[in-house]
């Protein structure tokens, strides 16, 4: 089950999602209307901002949400991944036509989102607790997304591209680790000895 687990994690890492994220915003950007572009900026970097300011604040001031400690750090894979895939599913589900392409679409986005969430409680990476507010953030910017992008349309050979895209980039990329929870907690630490913010 680990290897299995570990394998569905990657799919959520920041050194995969990020330049998907950066190859979609571009793909976006070229074509009209220009708003899903820009929805898609703003929910991606409201999901890191989001996800930074959670990390080193929790790490910096040694505080918890919680009494008995289940959340100190909140789950940037599950955030990230449900920002990306679940915007992706919105573009999908929106720009099909008839029912039970739109469910199938919908329901192997929440079946994405939800197997990375489930592998980080799997591979011991985080608390059930702290996956939640990842999916809450993911969830909240995806929302953003589909307000800005006011249910646009894209014409099936972009979304073609759009899919070629993701799948060449999780073929090439999927494997990579950004480490990027090692960083912050360095931060975190330089800003607890350098900062009286915490109270």
């Amino acid at each position: 089950m680990e290897p299995l687990a570990n394998w569905i994690t990657d799919f959520g890492d920041s050194a995969v999602l990020l330049p998907i994220a950066a190859a979609c915003f571009f793909a976006l950007l070229s074509w009209q209307p220009r708003r899903t572009a820009f929805a898609w900026a703003v929910a991606i970097g409201l999901c890191g901002m989001s996800m930074i300011l959670l990390k080193l604040g929790m790490h910096a001031c040694g505080q918890v949400i919680v009494s008995d400690g289940t959340i100190t750090s909140p789950s940037g894979h599950t955030a990230l991944s449900t920002t990306v895939y679940g915007a992706l599913t919105v573009l999908l589900v929106g720009s099909l036509d008839r029912l039970w392409p739109r469910l199938g679409a919908a329901l192997l986005g929440i079946l994405a989102v939800g197997a990375i969430a489930f592998s980080r409680i799997l591979v011991l990476a985080h608390t059930p607790q702290e996956v939640m507010v990842g999916l809450v953030v993911g969830l909240a910017c995806v929302g953003v997304f589909a307000l800005g992008h006011q249910g646009g349309r894209l014409a099936k050979p972009r979304l073609a591209q759009l899919g070629l895209i993701v799948v060449v980039a999780l073929v090439f990329l999927h494997g990579q680790r950004a480490n990027a929870e090692s960083v912050l907690i360095q931060l975190a630490h330089l800003l607890r000895g350098n900062i009286s913010a915490c109270g």
